[in-house]
């Protein structure tokens, strides 16, 4: 008689689990509360006895490397091939036409058609040739349009002109003209098909032009451009008519340039002027430009203007001469949001000359918010001399203690090279104040700075974080421990309960350890990887460790994750092409030849 003791104990730890499951504070994963702690050991008893009753076998030891043709074969197996789009670049001769014949297979049309749109630019003419044949019985107009527009600069040079024609007939049928299709078509239409466009494009009475107007423009007749900027001049959102008259400028001949920039110039908006100012004068050659550029910081510092004028001021940063700092100065400085000006202030010193520099730091100092400050004054930090990048830095180091948070690692590592051990203290007192609930990754980017006793307090408050976030942190703090820390990260990381997120934390670890300690660790990570019981979480995780281990068990991961992904269930599909086109950058070490594993 079978034993039945095992099944009694997982009856009645998934009966515990259900029950605990009706508390709210479950579900609370911002709080470590007693109900989410008891949940979550409950949890991984029912995992274990569920492994005790149904162990999962391990794969092979020693599986061969996977090859691109092998990650090919499940993503066709895939419904509708999910993710081949992914590897159309890559693959060889034979692989393109397994994916052509693939696609001309498939029942449905609109997978088909992205099939054949990614491939397309791999064919060759006798294969674009034989996607045409499907064309008919694509039963959308755009399904037609984009293949047939994708698979024009492949076809012979005498077919191209009649599936031009086909397919812009197809975006005719189309209720919504695809701007980004006809976009692609314009070149392969001759100059009857080409005057056809403007009608395609150009809004109906009462309606707004789109942007598809203004991309469609260099094909149009000077007389239709005309008509296209007329349109644009009299829409009513002076915003959208700023964007539009930018973006049609590049189109236009001299007179109607002089026509655009009239009306960027008459938009009452002082922000949304400079905006369309700003756009305009990209088209105009450098005598001209100037002026357009004067004009639009002039709408940036009028009275309001700085409420919209962010929008204008990074395409102004680029075309702005030097005598015009100052303007652009005061014009960044008038942007009432603390976070944009402090963004757009970023981009400004890429241009400012050493004599405006303090000038522009004294507005960084202006911003009253600590995270902007920060923000400004740390991007200055690499262009000042000497004196002001100490007085840089010391704003940034107050502003990031009083106000750390998320992101300000960014921070942290621009100005860690440059801190003093009294900034640097203080940095450290914030981090670890900040980060005993709330990692924000401050400890791991100040790590490589701080001396042996820091680091292991540092460890032991990483190791004090919820199970997920010691797994992220220890990739990023591995590198800077010693070999004791190391060894006290991997005997912490053994000891998560969660079989996924022990995984991920052992082999955090892993490749950092003596070479005998590195192999252990990153056979135990497999192999709790290997043994989750859903195989599309088991390749999403296998794959998530593979980037972390040494090539011999980055290879075994990747096999495993290969053939997990071969026995994942249908619905799935879209999770396991998600993880599998995550390998293709890990196949060229995945196939190299293999040396052996030390210690």
């Amino acid at each position: 008689m079978p034993d039945l003791d095992p099944f009694r104990r997982l009856v009645a730890s998934a009966g515990r689990v259900c029950r605990l499951a009706d508390d709210p504070d479950v579900f609370d994963e911002h709080h470590d509360s007693d109900a989410l702690r008891a949940f979550r050991a409950a949890l991984a008893d029912l995992d274990a006895l569920l492994r005790e009753v149904d162990p999962a076998p391990l794969p092979a030891a020693d599986p061969p490397p996977p090859t691109l043709a092998d990650l090919l074969g499940v993503l066709l197996r895939l419904p509708g091939a999910q993710g081949v789009e992914e590897l159309a670049g890559r693959l060889d001769d034979e692989q393109v036409e397994r994916v052509l014949r693939h696609a001309l297979a498939m029942p449905d049309t609109a997978r088909q058609a992205d099939l054949l749109v990614a491939v397309a630019p791999r064919l060759t003419d006798t294969q674009a040739e034989r996607a045409l044949t499907v064309l008919p019985a694509m039963g959308r107009a755009s399904e037609q349009a984009r293949t047939l527009t994708a698979l024009l600069p492949r076809l012979p040079e005498a077919r191209r002109p009649a599936a031009a024609r086909v397919a812009l007939a197809a975006a005719r049928r189309l209720p919504t003209v695809l701007g980004h299709t006809l976009v692609q078509l314009a070149p392969w239409l001759d100059a009857a098909a080409q005057a056809e466009l403007y009608d395609l494009v150009a809004p109906a009475p009462g309606q707004r032009p789109g942007h598809e107007l203004c991309a469609l423009a260099g094909w149009f007749r000077p007389e239709q451009r005309g008509a296209a900027l007329e349109l644009i001049v009299g829409v009513g959102d002076e915003n959208l008519r700023a964007v539009l008259l930018g973006a049609v400028a590049p189109h236009l001949d001299e007179a109607q340039l002089a026509v655009a920039v009239g009306a960027a110039a008459g938009i009452t908006e002082p922000g949304f002027r400079a905006r369309a100012l700003a756009g305009t004068a990209r088209s105009l050659p450098p005598s001209r430009r100037r002026a357009a550029v004067s004009a639009a910081l002039t709408a940036a510092r009028e009275p309001g203007g700085g409420r919209h004028s962010y929008l204008a001021l990074p395409d102004l940063v680029e075309m702005i001469e030097p005598d015009q700092f100052d303007d652009a100065l005061a014009a960044v400085l008038c942007v009432p949001d603390e976070h944009t000006r402090a963004h757009v202030l970023g981009l400004l010193a890429l241009r400012l000359t050493v004599a405006h520099l303090p000038a522009a730091l004294a507005g960084a100092e202006a911003i009253v918010e600590p995270r902007a400050r920060a923000v400004a004054s740390t991007a200055l930090v690499r262009y000042l001399t000497k004196e002001l990048r100490e007085k840089a830095v010391a704003t940034a180091v107050h502003a990031l203690a009083a106000r750390p948070g998320a992101g300000w690692s960014a921070q942290l590592q621009v100005l860690l090279p440059h801190l003093g051990d009294r900034q640097l203290d203080e940095l450290w007192e914030a981090a670890l104040h900040e980060e005993r609930d709330h990692p924000q990754h401050g400890l791991s980017t100040l790590l490589p700075r701080v001396d042996p006793t820091r680091r292991a307090a540092a460890l032991e408050t990483i190791l004090g974080y919820e199970p997920a976030h010691v797994a992220d942190t220890l990739a990023e703090v591995a590198p800077f421990l010693d070999p004791a820390l190391r060894l006290r990260a991997l005997r912490a990381a053994r000891e998560i309960v969660d079989p996924a997120t022990r995984a991920r934390a052992i082999a955090a670890v892993a490749r950092h350890l003596p070479p005998g300690k590195a192999a252990e660790a990153g056979r135990m990570a497999l192999a709790g990887a290997a043994q989750l019981r859903d195989p599309a979480a088991r390749a999403e995780l296998l794959a998530e460790l593979a980037a972390l281990l040494d090539a011999e068990d980055r290879r075994t991961a990747l096999a495993w994750a290969v053939a997990a992904a071969r026995d994942a269930e249908p619905e799935d599909a879209w999770q396991v092409a998600r993880t599998l086109v995550r390998l293709v950058p890990l196949f060229g070490e995945a196939t190299a030849d293999r040396t052996p594993r030390t210690g």
